[in-house]
């Protein structure tokens, strides 16, 4: 496979590559996402990612990484309560605005686990174009 780096791009709580890769020299954008644990620092990265698909035009992405929301409730298991129902309503109104497939976990339940395994939760996703 032959790829080209075009540029990188960053914005607050990820940073991201813009390329063109394989035989057809496709534009696809990476990005990385380092999320923090409050809603309105979410709602900031999800706004700057939102903003950015729609600067850079749709192609391919590619969003990969730690998100710190659950999308229901049975992606959580112990702890206090099932998730912050406004945390998972937005992050899966994101998925839906950025036109993005979550793809499903292969061998493992969860990708979170407290040292003590009372509490497990899938934090970790890997999000692409439908395409």
């Amino acid at each position: 496979m032959r790829g080209k780096l075009r540029y990188h791009f960053y914005g607050y709580g990820f940073v991201g590559v813009y390329f063109e890769w394989g035989e057809k020299m496709e534009i696809v954008k990476v990005v990385n996402v380092y999320l923090p644990c409050h809603l309105i620092d979410k709602k900031m990265l999800w706004n700057n990612l939102i903003m950015s698909k729609m600067g850079f035009g749709s192609n391919l992405w590619c969003v990969i990484r730690v998100f710190n929301v659950i999308r229901n409730s049975n992606e959580r298991r112990g702890g206090v309560g099932g998730g912050d129902s406004q945390d998972m309503m937005e992050f899966n109104q994101l998925i839906v605005d950025m036109q993005l497939v979550d793809l499903p976990l292969v061998g493992c339940r969860f990708t979170w686990m407290r040292g003590d395994e009372s509490m497990m939760s899938i934090l970790d996703r890997v999000l692409v174009s439908e395409d």
